[in-house]
């Protein structure tokens, strides 16, 4: 009779056990999805802001003087 008790509540606890578990993995795999959106926003403006520098720099290079025109004011 105290082996059955036994058995029993022993069974219980693991049953609780797996249920607590399963709780908290649920609440862990939400927080892992909440944490993955702001950083595909922080992507975002990170390209962005990868794309304004590069054209910063093409039109930066456009307006740096040529080969030619050093060249002019040297012979001068």
């Amino acid at each position: 009779m105290k082996y059955a008790a036994y058995l029993w509540s022993a069974g219980t606890i693991c049953l609780v056990l797996i249920v607590v578990l399963l709780i908290w993995i649920n609440k862990l795999d939400n927080r892992m999805r909440s944490l993955g959106d702001p950083n595909s926003g922080a992507l975002t403006a990170l390209q962005d802001s990868l794309k304004r520098v590069q054209a910063d720099l093409t039109s930066a290079k456009e307006l740096a003087p040529g080969l030619g025109e050093y060249d002019s004011v040297a012979r001068g």
